[in-house]
C-alpha cells in the first residue's frame, strides 16, 4: 500500500498563496477631486472596489491623493473602499500602509473603521500632524481575524477637534495618498496579507488527490 503522509502538505503547497497585497491603490498623478480611484489585488481570489467618498463629503483638489472637505461628523462623512473574498477562501490581513494629511481646520484625528461591526468602533485612531504635514501610517489589521465575503474599510473624522487645535471647519480638508516614510520613495496605499483555501476546500482537495492516487 502506498503511504499518504505527504498528501495534505501537497494540497497546501499547490493551493496556498504567499503574503502580498490584498488591496492596493496608487494615487500618483491623481488630482484629488476624482470621483474614485480604482484598486488592484495581487490575488486572483480578491475583487477590489474603487476607493470613494461618502455622500456627505465634497471633493477637493489635492495632487496625488483622494481628498475631501465637509467632515462635519455625519455618518455619511467618510472615504472608504471594500473587497470581496472569493467563496472557498479566506483572507488574513497584516499591515495597512497609507499616508494622510489634514488642513489646519480639517480633522485632527482620523478613525479607521470596518464593516465587521457596522463601523461603530475604531480599529485605529490616527493623530493628524499640525501644519498640514503628511502622516505615514502602518496599522496592524491582524486582530480582525480571517476575512470571508466582503470587508469594507472607511476613514472617519474621530471627533470635532481640528489638526490646528480648534474645531473642524466645513471647508477643512483631509486627504489620503501613497505611503512614503522618507518623503522621497512612494509605495501604494495598501493592505498586505495572504489568501488561503478554507478548511472545507482543503478537505475536498485532499479527497480529490486521494482518489487520483487510488485510481493509479
Amino acid at each position: 500500500m502506498k503511504r499518504l503522509t505527504g498528501l495534505m502538505l501537497v494540497g497546501l503547497t499547490v493551493t496556498s498563496v504567499q503574503a502580498a497585497n490584498i488591496v492596493s491603490y496608487d494615487f500618483f498623478g491623481a488630482p484629488g477631486n476624482q470621483a474614485s480611484t480604482a484598486g488592484a489585488s495581487d490575488f486572483a481570489q480578491i475583487n477590489v472596489t474603487p476607493i470613494s467618498r461618502g455622500a456627505g463629503l465634497t471633493a477637493t483638489a489635492a495632487a496625488n491623493s483622494i481628498s475631501a472637505s465637509g467632515w462635519t461628523g455625519e455618518t455619511s462623512d467618510w472615504i472608504g473602499f471594500s473587497f470581496d473574498v472569493q467563496s472557498g477562501f479566506t483572507a488574513t490581513l497584516a499591515n495597512f500602509f497609507f499616508a494622510s494629511r489634514s488642513s489646519s481646520t480639517g480633522p485632527g484625528f482620523t478613525a479607521v473603521r470596518t464593516s465587521l461591526d457596522g463601523f461603530t468602533s475604531n480599529v485605529a485612531t490616527i493623530a493628524q500632524a499640525p501644519g498640514a504635514n503628511f502622516v505615514n501610517n502602518i496599522v496592524n489589521l491582524s486582530g480582525l481575524g480571517p476575512i470571508t465575503g466582503t470587508l469594507e474599510v472607511r476613514f472617519y473624522s474621530d471627533n470635532t477637534t481640528s489638526a490646528g487645535g480648534g474645531t473642524v471647519g466645513a471647508n477643512g480638508t483631509l486627504r489620503f495618498g501613497n505611503y512614503s516614510p522618507d518623503g522621497t520613495t512612494f509605495t501604494p496605499f495598501r493592505i498586505e496579507g495572504e489568501v488561503v483555501p478554507e478548511p472545507a476546500s482543503l478537505a475536498l482537495l485532499a479527497l480529490g488527490a486521494l482518489a487520483a492516487i487510488r485510481r493509479r
